[in-house]
């Protein structure tokens, strides 16, 4: 009987601390409208960031390396957004030939 006691003293105390950390989350979820609209409205603001040329060069190359088609249009788009762009990011990758090493599979 003092086990079913205790194990009810136990889940008591997990109910009152789940209970006090719902309240903190509700009263904490209650200001995210407010940042969103701060937020929103520094974003608006927000200046164009502007590469030097050594950070250009670094940032083409860096472009010019992807290999999935997919992954360079979602920095690109991204990075457009923060009004960078790169000269080879707006280049489409030509599709690269397969070697012939000479090897025949049957």
């Amino acid at each position: 009987m003092s086990r079913l006691v205790n194990e009810g003293a136990e889940f008591e105390r997990l109910m009152n601390s789940a209970q006090g950390l719902m309240t903190t989350l509700g009263e904490s979820s209650a200001a995210l409208p407010a940042v969103a609209a701060r937020l929103e409205t520094a974003g608006a603001g927000a200046q164009r960031l502007q590469l030097e040329v050594q950070d250009q060069a670094i940032l083409d190359d860096l472009f010019a390396r992807y290999t999935m088609e997919r992954e360079r249009d979602v920095h690109r788009d991204f990075l457009q957004t923060l009004g960078l762009v790169s000269t080879a990011a707006s280049r489409r990758v030509e599709a690269v030939e397969p070697a012939d090493d000479g090897i025949e599979l049957f």
